[in-house]
């Protein structure tokens, strides 16, 4: 599109099956990371779907991307042309449901409220003393605290000047609050399979708060938090058009479910009418996460969200073990936090680890390439 005008222009892509199995063995690997041929079926995978199109996107920033639903299980930034560059640094790449969402129109109507949510005390009677370092759980399990995000919401909320909801202030209360919030950050645990039934894949797709771990134990509701579980279904039913972005800090929000309705939580907050959702393809880790949240909320400072989205990756890649673990014990100073010993003792351990100070130790795909955006064009 260019000045106001748009052309239209058709490339057939062939195999289109053998695309579609390729992109379920690049999601798989990068789930387990550092896999030997990864390169090789990136570099594939930008042969037949950018290669065709490359001199086209010559002087293009935004590349806006609706893949078929065989292909939404993969993050497109990470394709590499054939010198292994990627197409995230040369192209802001940004995913859209229809190429026919650009002949509408939307608001930016939007209101200055800030919602920050995290660490929910997920069992409010009794907290475990066991934390957690993925935010993602087994349903056989326990519902764990995460430490770490506890902390990502504190960072943000003070670079915002923002009080965050956390510990039992953090539950299903706070739903009303979205419905005039600007922004939304959620740091928590996602999950996508904890329907008993596969045909109730918009309840499947969740997001634990306060009194979720009460709920899975007990089965009881409680008065206030209720049984502590957002559902997709219950997100999509929301009027969010006056939010703006919604940042998914938590896993699996952007893994579909089903075949005919694709759920996710991603997809949830798209249907409720927020322009931007960041979320994340599959299980994402606490320490390298809060990092990285906390430089994409500063380029939101100066970027638009795909923009801020992508340096957040750049740094992340680059960031050294020397300078993670002294920007960590900088973010704990003046913080009162009821995870606070066991964030130092994640940051020791990560010292006596000796990993040489030029190393960087998130530089693997696994660790950013999963937080991708969409974006809503009416």
């Amino acid at each position: 599109k260019s000045s106001g005008l748009c052309s239209i222009n058709r490339y057939p892509i062939v195999d289109d099956k053998l695309l579609e199995n390729t992109c379920n063995v690049v999601s798989k690997e990068l789930k387990r990371s550092r896999h030997k041929k990864l390169e090789k079926y990136l570099k594939f995978l930008y042969e037949r779907l950018i290669l065709p199109i490359e001199e086209e996107l010559n002087g293009i920033s935004n590349l806006y991307i609706s893949p078929e639903s065989g292909m939404n299980v993969i993050p497109f930034d990470i394709l590499l042309n054939e010198a292994g560059e990627a197409l995230a640094f040369k192209h802001t790449v940004i995913l859209v449901d229809s190429g026919r969402d650009f002949i509408r129109q939307y608001s930016d109507n939007y209101s200055d409220h800030f919602l920050i949510i995290g660490s929910p005390a997920y069992d409010y009677k009794d907290t475990p003393k066991e934390q957690a370092l993925k935010r993602s759980f087994n349903r056989s399990e326990c519902i764990y605290p995460l430490p770490f995000s506890e902390l990502e919401t504190h960072i943000i909320g003070d670079e915002y000047g923002v009080k965050p909801y956390t510990g039992i202030n953090a539950n299903k209360t706070i739903i009303e609050k979205m419905k005039e919030s600007r922004w939304i950050h959620m740091a928590t645990h996602g999950a996508h399979d904890i329907s008993e039934s596969s045909t109730d894949s918009w309840y499947s797709c969740v997001l634990f708060l306060a009194g979720a771990e009460n709920w899975r134990r007990e089965g009881v509701f409680h008065p206030i938090y209720g049984n502590g579980i957002l559902t997709a279904d219950e997100i999509r039913r929301m009027d969010l058009h006056g939010t703006e972005m919604v940042v998914l800090s938590a896993c699996y929000t952007a893994s579909f479910i089903g075949t005919s309705d694709m759920a996710s939580i991603c997809a949830a907050f798209r249907d409720a009418g927020v322009k931007y959702v960041i979320s994340t393809l599959w299980g994402i880790d606490e320490i390298p996460s809060t990092l990285f949240m906390r430089k994409f909320y500063r380029n939101l400072k100066s970027y638009d969200v795909p923009t801020a989205l992508r340096l957040a990756k750049e740094y992340l890649r680059h960031l050294t073990a020397k300078a993670a673990i002294s920007t960590l014990r900088r973010l704990l100073l003046d913080q009162d936090l009821e995870h606070y010993e066991f964030i130092v003792s994640c940051i020791t351990k990560m010292e006596a680890e000796n990993h040489p100070e030029k190393e960087c130790i998130f530089s693997d795909p696994y660790y950013w390439s999963g937080f991708i955006c969409h974006q809503n064009l009416f």
